[in-house]
């Protein structure tokens, strides 16, 4: 097995694999992550935070769903949408063509350039463009979806979503309150649950071995409610973490998301 493919399971398993992490790291196998705390364990605590206590807890702050502006037009698309939100392909109108891998979840308003495809038997070797929005976090494997996607698709537009960021359960419709799902027991859907998710999400776009194109963090710091409030940071840290600083979780904590393009130029095509 690739060894940074060992690494990326061990990441997403978040057992109290954080030795067997530590080692794969230290040997060189993640390459050197300053901006993050890797080596710290996992939480394992059960204590909550009555959220109705406090009526001044803010608000989750949704992300626009898509703000890629393209171009599309006249591009065969692929987009694995794997959670229970719209897909992102429905607005890319101008594209020539759309197949949809759904994951189980039901479509509606499916426009007429969009096919739905759950088969790989349907798929085709050549897209132009693959789309995974904030999708992986439903899937046990998104390696495995990374890898079928990089044996399709000339260039891949992503965006991870971390468990530790403001809305990581998806659930801000329901219970519109930041990080509520670090000091809460939720009924959710998310199985990939990044909590060093810049560690993580290199990891995982390495072994496509696809070239990086783009990076882009999304950042937003955590309101003074939490950073001023010691027993609900307490909490958080314990819940999700278990040993790690004050200062180290609420950088964590700032990461909304994290874009990646992945993709072969011209010229790499044809070596």
């Amino acid at each position: 097995m690739d060894r940074r493919l060992e690494v990326v399971e061990a990441l997403m398993d978040l057992s109290r694999a954080s030795q067997k992490i530590a080692k794969l790291v230290a040997e060189g196998a993640l390459g050197d992550f300053k901006d993050e705390t890797v080596l710290s364990t996992i939480g394992d605590s059960k204590e909550v935070i009555d959220i109705a206590r406090f009526a001044d807890w803010p608000p989750a702050f949704e992300q626009p769903r898509w703000d890629k502006p393209g171009p599309f037009e006249g591009l065969r698309v692929l987009e694995f949408n794997g959670g229970p939100q719209p897909p992102v392909s429905y607005k890319l109108n101008t594209a020539k063509s759309i197949d949809l891998i759904t994951h189980g979840h039901a479509i509606e308003n499916q426009p007429a350039n969009v096919r739905i495809i759950n088969s790989s038997k349907e798929q085709r070797t050549d897209y132009d463009v693959g789309i995974i929005w904030e999708s992986l976090e439903f899937v046990p494997d998104p390696a495995k979806i990374l890898m079928m996607f990089q044996k399709r698709c000339h260039k891949v537009y992503i965006r991870f979503r971390p468990w530790s960021s403001r809305n990581g359960a998806f659930m801000a419709d329901v219970l519109d309150k930041a990080y509520a799902h670090l000091v809460m027991d939720m009924d959710h859907e998310v199985k990939f649950k990044a909590i060093r998710p810049l560690a993580t999400y290199e990891a995982l776009v390495k072994v496509t071995g696809m070239p990086v194109h783009e990076r882009h963090i999304n950042t937003s710091q955590p309101s003074t409610f939490f950073t001023t409030n010691e027993e609900i940071m307490r909490v958080i840290r314990e819940r999700t973490w278990g040993k790690i600083s004050f200062d180290q979780a609420i950088k964590i904590m700032a990461t909304d998301s994290v874009d990646y393009v992945l993709g072969y130029s011209v010229e790499e095509l044809l070596r």
